[in-house]
């Protein structure tokens, strides 16, 4: 999922956010200039050749996690599991 130019968006209770690529960062989630709030959810075996295995944040990004498992994620940078840069969690 990529959430650009200040979208705003909620994801409750799911499981479906797992075994995802990317061929840049944010293998499940990228945010940029947006916002997101995730509740209940499974961030598992994801991959970003880049930043952030299970979740990139990047520029203005807000990220909000409750009751999130965010495991088994890599990525070939920075933030196997989240990598945050200019942004906040």
């Amino acid at each position: 999922m990529c959430l650009l130019n200040q979208s705003k968006v909620v994801i409750d209770r799911c499981t479906l956010v797992e075994e995802n690529q990317a061929i840049d960062g944010g293998g499940a989630i990228y945010v940029s200039d947006s916002s997101v709030e995730v509740r209940g959810a499974q961030i598992t075996h994801n991959y970003a050749l880049y930043d952030g295995g299970g979740l990139a944040l990047d520029g203005a990004a807000n990220a909000s996690l409750i009751g999130v498992l965010v495991a088994n994620n890599s990525a070939g940078g920075d933030g196997g599991a989240v990598s945050v840069t200019g942004a906040s969690i």
